[in-house]
Parts: C-alpha cells; structure tokens; sequence
C-alpha cells in the first residue's frame, strides 16, 4: 500500500541548497505518495537500482542562480523500480561518486545512500559500487546528457488558492519525466508531488488540491526535469539518472 506519510520531502528552507528527496525513518520505500499522471507508459524507466545526479538552480528574487552542489543518491531494489516507486531497497555495500563515499540514511533497514556532504561533482562522473552479495563490484561511467529546459520565464511566482494554475511546460527536451512539489509557507505543508512524462506541456493544480495550503510568502515551489539511462550489468538495471531541478523560494500562495 502506498502512503505519502512514508515519503517525505526534507526541504531546507532557511538555505540556499538544493531540497534533497530523503525517507522517513521506518520506512523501506521511496517515492510513495506521488500523483503519477503518465499516460501511454511514458515516464520513468524500470529498472532494479538507480544512480542520481541532479543539478539546481534557485530563485528567491528575480532570476535563477545556479547551485554550487549537486543532490546526489542511489539505492537498489528486491523487485523492480516502476513509475520511479522503489520497494525493499537493499544493501548496495559501499556506493562512492568520484571518490566521495556516501552514507546510508538512518539504519541498516533502509540502504538509501545519500551523498550528506553536498558536494560539487564534475564530469565524468564515475559511480563505484562494491562490497555487497546483492551486487557485483561495479565502476561504471554515467554517459546520460542532462535535460535541456530554457522555459523559465513561465514559471509562477505565486499562486491563488481559489482559482488554481495552469502552468506551461515548454523549451524543454532530453527529458524522460518530471516531477513539481509545492510546500506552504515555511515548510508548514506539503502537497504530494505530481510526476508527468517529458512530453507534457502544462501543470495544473485545481483550488480543491489547494485548498488545505496556508496563504503567506514564504513557500517553495520546486519542478525537477530528469533523464534516464539504464545499463544492463551483471543481470542488473542499473539506471544512471541526471536530474535538473529549479526551486522557487518565497514562493507566494494567496486566498
């Protein structure tokens, strides 16, 4: 059963890092709880792992600036990963980024690795796995182009509670899917994130979905772009996944 108390965005409001996709304590699954509008099986890849590198942008006056760090993860699967929901993740051994080793959130149950240093990667990228009975040793190169997205300018600001938005998506290719999350002001609510596939042109939340959000200045809107790229190694799926996220800080929800 997917619950959306069992996935948790922990957004770092009061910074200038990027919002980093974490889980809840007790919980062995990721990405439950998001509203999945992917028609004719477009969307994520299936795969048993997946290897994450997202850039970021963020915006709290007038224009986007780009982040000096990079929100990086990884984490593999008993069963496969569909629609980007990932069941009875496993212990991966020991998972590095270009040297930089990362940790495994909270306790041995959960195997969620998670780059905590928010550290700044350059190209290539080498992901290097080893140490675990679920997975061979792997050193593979991730060769995935990030999405390519110019379209900013049509991105709200603010939004109304009683007349809902209807946001374009467009300028935007190399991209598999993408998922938005708003969060009230000061991280007082979080809305489910939507997931649309790449070729969608428009967001829209109706005022029934807003209608628990509370009005003020300080909320966050945040849409991340992503492109997959899965390699099949050692009778594995690895998907080496690249990511473009822009957030939008004092973002403004009215009555």
């Amino acid at each position: 059963m997917l619950c959306y108390s069992t996935y948790r965005l922990h957004l770092f409001l009061g910074c200038k890092k990027e919002p980093k996709e974490t889980i809840t304590k007790n919980s062995n699954t990721t990405g439950a709880g998001s509203t999945n509008i992917l028609p004719n099986g477009n969307g994520p890849d299936t795969c048993d792992a997946v290897l994450q590198i997202t850039k970021g942008y963020y915006k709290t006056t007038s224009s986007f600036q780009p982040s000096n760090i990079n929100n990086c993860l990884a984490y593999l699967c008993a069963q496969p990963i569909i629609n980007d929901i990932a069941y009875n993740r496993l212990d991966m051994g020991e998972v590095s980024l270009n040297g930089k080793v990362f940790k495994s959130f909270y306790s041995s149950l959960n195997y969620y690795y998670n780059d905590t240093t928010y550290s700044s990667y350059s190209t290539p990228y080498i992901w290097n796995i080893s140490g675990s009975v679920n997975i061979d040793t792997q050193i593979d190169t991730c060769t995935t182009q990030f999405p390519v997205y110019s379209g900013t300018s049509y991105l709200p600001d603010s939004i109304s509670k009683s007349q809902g938005i209807t946001i374009t998506i467009n300028n935007l290719s190399n991209c598999d899917f993408y998922r938005i999350t708003l969060v009230g002001p000061s991280g007082s609510q979080y809305l489910a994130p939507k997931m649309y596939p790449g070729n969608a042109t428009s967001i829209s939340f109706v005022p029934n979905e807003l209608m628990g959000m509370t009005t003020g200045s300080t909320g966050l809107m945040l849409i991340t772009f992503y492109k997959d790229n899965v390699k099949n190694i050692a009778s594995k799926n690895l998907n080496f996944r690249l990511g473009v996220s822009y957030s939008i800080y004092n973002f403004k929800i009215t009555a």
